[in-house]
């Protein structure tokens, strides 16, 4: 069985799942549109991406992490009324995302933004099974990514996501997509939300402005250091300074005794197979990276 999904502005981005008995091959696809002819600035550009809404808030799902941030950001320079939506996550009423609530909190009140928290209670969502509902449909194999899709269901007004662009492993090849990331569009569509589930990818300028940023960014430090890299690459939008913060390695990483991941990851492989990712790119990327037109299987 084979299913395709159209993403983005001019439907740029192309999904093909291959459900195979083992491993399913999952494929993104950047195609070629036109690009304007003049640079625009990040913000310039998110704001077209949100223009096109039927409601007067943008809602952003915001952890307290720099991608759903730097959203945020655009929206307070282009004056788009917008509220963050933010989760506490509890096991047995133990609050396990403080980190995350903390940056969240700290941002909006010094922003003056509206944050609404909605609470989450773990336990019973994974031991009852309720994750399955959401992941099943679309051949999820992270089991976290249910707490997305459920937060989803809880805006009500234009809900948007940060979500990820293209990352390119160096100047001529990018790293796939992974399907568990990049299914809320298509989950969206399915309970008729309208929003955005991934806003940094949402159109190829803004893919290309994102990739070539990281690369220039590769210049001045190693990527590994995932939060200093994403600290000054951000910097250097026209969005002013991100505050530095120590990483969060995830809720969905706490002791086993509180959330079992391998073991919910674990049963989803087995309902339905592992995935495997493939991206594509076309010459406007491979000429904003410098390269040529290619595709990767590696991360």
């Amino acid at each position: 069985m084979i299913i395709t999904w159209e993403e983005g502005i001019d439907s740029y981005r192309k999904n093909t799942l291959e459900i195979n008995d083992i491993e399913n091959i999952y494929t993104v696809e950047l195609c070629d549109r036109e690009l304007p002819t003049e640079v625009r600035t990040f913000s310039d550009i998110i704001f077209d991406c949100l223009s096109d809404r039927d409601t007067k808030t943008v809602e952003v799902l915001y952890s307290g992490g720099l991608d759903s941030e730097l959203v945020l950001k655009a929206c307070i320079k282009n004056k788009i009324p917008v509220t963050a939506i933010t989760m506490k996550l509890y096991v047995d009423h133990i609050l396990i995302n403080s980190h995350d609530i903390y940056y969240s909190e700290k941002f909006c009140r010094e922003n003056n933004l509206t944050q609404k928290i909605v609470d989450f209670h773990i336990r019973p969502f994974y031991e009852n099974g309720d994750h399955i509902n959401y992941l099943k449909p679309y051949y999820i194999t992270s089991p976290h990514v249910a707490t997305h899709m459920w937060l989803l269901e809880q805006c009500s007004s234009f809900p948007v996501i940060g979500g990820e662009y293209s990352w390119p492993q160096d100047s001529k090849v990018l790293s796939p997509h992974r399907l568990s990331f990049n299914s809320c569009a298509r989950f969206m569509k399915d309970k008729n939300i309208t929003g955005i589930g991934n806003v940094l990818n949402h159109s190829l300028e803004l893919n290309v402005k994102m990739i070539q940023q990281n690369i220039r960014t590769q210049q001045d430090i190693n990527p590994s250091n995932i939060m200093l890299f994403k600290h000054k690459m951000y910097n250097n939008f026209e969005l002013g300074a991100f505050e530095p913060r120590m990483k969060s390695y995830g809720w969905e990483n706490v002791s086993p005794s509180w959330f079992d991941k391998p073991k919910y990851k674990d049963d989803l492989i087995k309902m339905y197979g592992d995935n495997k990712s493939i991206i594509k790119w076309g010459k406007k990327i491979a000429d904003a990276m410098g390269g040529e037109p290619g595709m990767n299987d590696k991360f």
